[in-house]
């Protein structure tokens, strides 16, 4: 904990850290935007046998991640109102415009991306904070380009949640 900000700590192995490596420079791209997960900083560790370790200090979210609170609604654990579910949608939608300003498509949303922060203050009525993360396998996209990954079906993310022209047409863009 420093200066009362608790971090979260993604690490690979030096010689796997390349997704993570990439993660903290697009991250530092994205700095300033209330529902994107902050990021504090990255450090290379060494361990007694001389491993070595990229660290990825990230802003940890207690709450967990969208995919819990949906299953838990889904259980009846929670309710969710129709007025919860549009602050969040809200809150993923300027993400996602903050990602596109400063020219990067995720390539990965999904609930499992989707980090929940305590509604501990209340200010909110009792809804929680959402925050966009995992930008790594994000592409760099200038306006009113697209990425071509030059075969259908060779899409980055999750195949469950990708988009369709990724699918059928093999790239990515804004849209």
């Amino acid at each position: 904990m420093v200066n009362n900000i608790v971090a979260a700590v993604k690490c690979a192995d030096i010689c796997r850290s390349i997704s993570l490596q990439q993660e903290a420079e697009i991250l530092t791209t994205l700095k300033g935007c209330p529902y994107v997960v902050q990021f504090f900083g990255a450090d290379v560790s060494i361990d007694n046998d001389n491993i070595s370790t990229y660290n990825l200090f990230l802003e940890y979210a207690c709450g967990g991640l969208l995919q819990d609170l949906i299953i838990n609604s889904k259980r009846g654990m929670i309710k969710m109102s129709e007025l919860e579910v549009g602050f969040y949608a809200y809150q993923l939608l300027k993400a996602i415009q903050h990602v596109h300003k400063k020219g990067w498509i995720h390539c990965d949303i999904k609930p499992a991306n989707i980090l929940v922060f305590d509604n501990a203050t209340n200010e909110r009525g009792g809804m929680h904070k959402l925050k966009l993360a995992d930008i790594g396998l994000s592409l760099r996209v200038d306006e009113g380009m697209a990425y071509v990954t030059g075969t259908p079906l060779s899409n980055r993310g999750t195949l469950l949640y990708a988009p369709v022209e990724s699918l059928t047409c093999g790239f990515h863009d804004k849209a």
